[in-house]
């Protein structure tokens, strides 16, 4: 049994998410329904979900460079692979690889992905042709770089303890970057595509701020979620999830789960009673941040797009030299890049 409250708040923050970009996706006859999750970081880091045409239905920039890129260019409706090749090239363009590396090179230019989906045949299709398109830029720009999937050191002793991939790990935390409303132990039992859909709403509400600003107004609701007006209220919350979590031992026996579903059921009315109304107060207060942090964004976005295009013409004469050169160092990467897939 799914958390009730958990599904009426992902509802919320769908509805709102989604509310932003429904006359593009209306207007342009692409699907909503989140259904991948992929990150790409080369020094520029950017996250895009994916419908089940396995097109491009949001991004955000991770990091400060990452805002100039998508800040610059419009990556909607665009095939995934396509998208990251393009979001490679404009990384080429502004500077942000070693145009002058070679096969010896210690540290070279290495883009990480990440692909997380429901259906591991289409994890693995995605990976092999965003793989497929980042070879071939690098090689046509005369720029030696690879594709790596990211190893996300940082969650392998999560995944670890709970017997998912590093990459959904990930996935959960993007998940709770901006709705700190959500558990984690509930996430994890969520199914994979319903969690990118959370991610998904999440992009549509902050396509418009920057990643310094995202990464204050993360702080801000935090600190909301934890203040002495609100702390009583999620204790609460975290308990009936806790209910959630004990449901789904498979060994329990039918008398202990018909106790565990009276108590979520009494929770759940007691909760109502107690903080409904007060649950729609936090849900203000957050929606008054997020409309603040836009604001905010407003100035800054136009300096981000000035810094890139500044960056652009300042790497010209690299990066075309870089690429009239590539027809006779194509081979060289090509080799060079089967080496750094197949290291053995």
């Amino acid at each position: 049994m799914k958390n009730t409250i958990l599904y009426i708040i992902l509802g919320v923050i769908l509805a709102v998410g989604l509310g932003i970009g429904i006359y593009f996706i209306v207007n342009n006859n692409i699907s909503a329904n989140a259904q991948t999750y992929v990150s790409v970081s080369i020094n520029p880091a950017v996250e895009f979900t994916v419908n089940e045409d396995g097109l491009v239905i949001s991004t955000v920039a991770t990091d400060a460079e990452g805002d100039q890129i998508i800040q610059s260019y419009d990556f909607y409706g665009m095939p995934i692979d396509i998208a990251c090749e393009t979001f490679t090239q404009l990384c080429i363009n502004a500077g942000y690889v070693v145009y002058d590396n070679d096969e010896t090179s210690e540290d070279p230019n290495e883009v990480l992905i990440t692909v997380i989906s429901e259906d591991a045949d289409i994890e693995e299709d995605i990976e092999n042709k965003i793989r497929l398109k980042l070879n071939s830029c690098f090689q046509n720009n005369g720029v030696f770089g690879f594709v790596s999937m990211d190893i996300l050191a940082e969650y392998i002793d999560q995944a670890i303890e709970y017997d998912i991939s590093v990459g959904h790990i990930k996935l959960i935390m993007a998940a709770l970057t901006y709705n700190p409303e959500l558990d984690f132990e509930e996430l994890v039992n969520m199914p994979i595509n319903e969690v990118v859909k959370l991610v998904n709403a999440s992009h549509k509400n902050m396509v418009n701020t920057t990643s310094a600003i995202r990464s204050q107004l993360k702080l801000d609701l935090d600190a909301l979620k934890a203040s002495e007006e609100y702390i009583d209220m999620f204790t609460a919350l975290e308990a009936i999830n806790q209910i959630e979590i004990d449901l789904n031992n498979d060994a329990l026996t039918s008398e202990q789960r018909e106790g565990f579903e009276n108590q979520l059921a009494d929770a759940e009315a007691s909760f109502d009673e107690i903080y409904g109304d007060l649950f729609d107060e936090y849900k203000d207060a957050k929606a008054a941040l997020i409309d603040q942090a836009k604001e905010d964004s407003k100035q800054a976005l136009e300096t981000i797009k000035s810094q890139y295009r500044a960056r652009v013409q300042n790497h010209k004469e690299d990066a075309d030299n870089a690429k009239n050169n590539s027809n006779n160092v194509r081979n060289r990467i090509s080799t060079w890049q089967e080496e750094q897939e197949n290291p053995d």
